[in-house]
């Protein structure tokens, strides 16, 4: 690749430049002028099939369980980015649960909330029993027979 290095004729009175200065200055204006930036080089064909190949066939360790507490310390009580939140979307859309992973589900679901005795109250004013939320919200100070 070439690149043209355009000469502008400007007069430089008042400006001392030292010879760090006209390095930095070159360097910027080459970067300017390729349009590169400071991307860093480019890899050639081979470099990135030796790259590749040196990581293939390594496999992670397996988590311990001391990791998995240390991660789910870190993680616990952390808030999703609507980025995150949209990605996690996008890749689960389109995405199915088979019959046997359904029943799976259900069966260890079944029976969770069984023998646990719901807490229950009586309004003073008109003798219904029910939840104590519910009757919170309609009995007690509220009922209609106060």
């Amino acid at each position: 690749m070439t690149t043209k290095i355009i000469d502008i004729d400007v007069e430089f009175d008042d400006i001392h430049f030292d010879e760090n200065d006209i390095k930095r200055t070159t360097r910027i204006s080459k970067m300017a002028l390729t349009k590169k930036g400071s991307k860093g080089p480019k890899h050639t064909p081979e470099s990135k099939k030796r790259i590749s190949e040196s990581g293939k066939g390594i496999k992670k360790p397996a988590r311990t369980k001391q990791v998995k507490a240390i991660v789910s310390e870190k993680l616990t009580g952390r808030k999703r980015t609507k980025e995150e939140c949209k990605a996690i979307s996008e890749g689960l859309k389109g995405h199915t649960v088979s019959e046997e992973r359904r029943k799976n589900i259900s069966t260890g679901l079944t029976g969770v909330m069984k023998g646990v005795p719901k807490r229950t109250t009586k309004c003073p004013h008109c003798g219904k029993i029910g939840g104590i939320a519910p009757m919170k919200r309609f009995h007690f100070d509220n009922c209609k027979q106060k």
